[in-house]
């Protein structure tokens, strides 16, 4: 997607949307400006040699995310709400960037007839379609539908996954080392609807983590936190008055913590 969207085309679809914004003229002058040199003046170099890419956005740009947000926005509004298939068949329409997730209603022939529709909208911008009855994938999401009609929610993995979890033993901090079963049994127990499913997929991503090296004791404080607190409860934002100070990592920088934690009690 970030590679694939004309330059020309992606400007048009930002300026519109900062017009619409009424922000200041003069600002909105200077994005623009800026956006084109991001765009236009993107060199990288393969070996002894310079290229300049000559469309989309280089992949890992800080503006890659916003820029292609906005362009699907805009084409959204242009291709796809307009379309009169569409009004009459879509239940449901979501979007993170360029992945979408639709109930359709209508039958093989209307899915057919808008797909094609998409793809011939803007040369070089080219749509995937995946279907089925009863199951789909969507991110890291697989939505279900039963025989009655409802729907639930499971874990989805790649097929291509490997077990890539930072290192127990890795040169980070070890708070962020701890944190992260707490946040990945979080992800499951958030994701996966049906309580027995939910225990084992805690179970297969606390195998993952022993497979790294984690302490056994903390994957089962943190699993048993998570699969306690499932619903509203793991959604709550906590808000932390401290101070943060943030610096670069070192393996001694735990002195400075302890000072400060010291410091903290005066």
């Amino acid at each position: 997607m970030y590679t694939s969207i004309e330059h020309d085309k992606g400007i048009e679809a930002v300026t519109l949307t900062l017009r619409e914004a009424n922000i200041d003229s003069h600002l909105l002058d200077l994005c623009i400006d800026l956006l084109n040199l991001v765009l236009r003046e993107n060199f990288f170099m393969l070996e002894d040699d310079f290229f300049l890419q000559i469309c989309g956005t280089a992949m890992g740009s800080n503006v890659a995310p916003a820029y292609a947000n906005l362009y699907m926005d805009h084409f959204e509004r242009t291709y796809i709400y307009p379309n009169s298939v569409f009004q009459q068949n879509a239940l449901t329409w979501h979007r993170y960037i360029d992945d979408i997730f639709c109930i359709w209603k209508g039958d093989q022939t209307s899915v057919q007839e808008f797909f094609n529709t998409l793809n011939e909208a803007r040369p070089g911008l080219s749509f995937t379609l995946v279907q089925h009855h009863e199951e789909i994938a969507f991110l890291d999401t697989k939505v279900l539908k039963d025989v009655a009609g409802n729907l639930s929610m499971d874990l989805y993995t790649k097929p291509t996954d490997c077990n890539s979890l930072l290192l127990y033993d890795s040169c980070h901090p070890r708070p962020t080392r701890d944190s992260l079963p707490r946040s990945q049994f979080k992800r499951v127990t958030r994701i996966v609807s049906n309580s027995a499913i939910r225990n084992t997929r805690v179970q297969e991503m606390a195998d993952k983590f022993k497979a790294r090296n984690y302490p056994t004791k903390l994957l089962e404080l943190e699993s048993s936190k998570a699969l306690n607190n499932t619903g509203d409860s793991v959604l709550t934002t906590v808000r932390n008055p401290r101070l943060p100070f943030v610096h670069n990592h070192h393996p001694t920088m735990q002195r400075i913590h302890n000072l400060i934690e010291v410091i903290g009690h005066y």
